[in-house]
């Protein structure tokens, strides 16, 4: 997308209220945001259970709400002006020299570096290596970081990082090329 010229915005939704699990709250063994957490916050209403909406719950809607809005009516989740007058952060694209910068939506938002600790980077390593093996081009590789053939056992190893890191066994068969 920003090769394209657009400007990206990451974020990650932190914001958790513990009531919002139901009677799932009872068995499942952490108490933090989710996968889709954020969607009762957009659309005013328990996803998976229905719960009483608390005051910085309705916080949150108003958070939410103002920043998809904004995106949708300006491009910019930041609108033409602060959301309600009382926004005291600027969500920030990211950028070439900040690719890991991001939006951490919870009771106070805030600007952050190192999303998921840097994680990203191995994943847009792994999605490299996988358009180059599906356009038949070899990466710049030692003997050392090779990717696997059929008969290899070795989990592949990828090049150009400050540290190499396995791949996961289930993206082996994704990006092994066909012999």
């Amino acid at each position: 997308m920003m090769a394209t010229g657009n400007e990206v915005y990451l974020y990650s939704f932190d914001y958790f209220n513990p009531k919002s699990f139901g009677l799932l709250s009872w068995k499942v063994p952490f108490k933090a945001a989710t996968h889709c957490t954020e969607l009762a916050y957009l659309f005013g209403v328990g996803i998976i259970f229905s719960f009483k909406f608390n005051e910085l719950d309705n916080e949150m809607i108003d958070i939410m709400t103002k920043l998809w809005t904004n995106f949708a009516k300006h491009g910019n989740p930041n609108g033409n002006s602060i959301a309600g007058g009382t926004q005291t952060f600027n969500w920030e694209p990211i950028s070439d020299d900040h690719c890991c910068r991001y939006l951490s939506i919870g009771s106070k938002p805030q600007m952050r570096e190192d999303y998921a600790n840097g994680n990203s980077q191995f994943w847009a390593e792994v999605a490299s290596q996988a358009i180059n093996v599906e356009n038949d081009t070899e990466p710049a590789h030692d003997s050392m970081n090779a990717l696997p053939t059929e008969t290899s056992k070795q989990a592949p190893l990828f090049n150009g990082s400050t540290s190499t890191t396995p791949v996961p066994a289930g993206l082996v068969d994704v990006i092994t090329p066909e012999n």
